[in-house]
């Protein structure tokens, strides 16, 4: 997303919640424009040289005795959800997905990143947090910017999921007005 103060973003007179359809158009037009050189929706930038040494890379990482993910990990996280409760903060916790047509050329295939999904919204499902489930969008090619970075439409849906969250005590997941108040 464009940085506060910039003149693409849409106002919002009078503190009024943003134009969603408009930050949505804009975002969809910007992602496109950085990914016209290829049709995986990966910033032009990115694209060439650096997405070959990603792969590359990639295909040689190695799972260890079958454990995919760190338990430890998860631990910590757990441990944030419980401090967070203890605290009294309510937190949104978004569910980035990666870049679907590009893990599947890695150890980390579809099947697996859908353990470490229900993984990550079991944890907050047993610590009572909510959750913006953006992991469907693995393979929407405007979403994410390379493997795992939103573009600016992947961060017109986090900001409206974090805005309505902090705002209205929604969970929205949704690009439109039409569907409000879904995940």
């Amino acid at each position: 997303p464009a940085p506060a103060g910039d003149p693409e973003v849409p106002a919002t007179p009078g503190g009024a919640a943003p134009c969603w359809d408009e930050v949505f158009s804009r975002a969809d037009a910007r992602a496109r424009e950085r990914a016209a050189g290829n049709d995986l929706g990966i910033d032009d930038a990115w694209s060439g040289a650096k997405l070959t040494r990603w792969l590359a890379g990639a295909q040689r990482w190695r799972v260890r005795d079958g454990e995919y993910f760190s338990r430890e990990e998860l631990g910590d996280f757990e441990l944030l959800l419980e401090v967070c409760r203890e605290a009294g903060v309510e937190p949104l916790v978004l569910v980035q997905p990666v870049k679907g047509a590009l893990y599947d050329q890695t150890v980390y295939t579809r099947e697996v990143r859908a353990e470490y999904y229900d993984m990550v919204r079991g944890a907050c499902e047993r610590a009572g947090v909510a959750v913006a489930d953006f992991s469907g969008h693995e393979y929407d090619t405007y979403f994410l910017r390379e493997y795992s970075h939103p573009s600016d439409l992947g961060g017109a849906y986090y900001s409206k999921a974090i805005y309505r969250w902090f705002t209205e005590g929604v969970v929205d997941t949704s690009p439109d007005r039409a569907t409000e108040g879904t995940s």
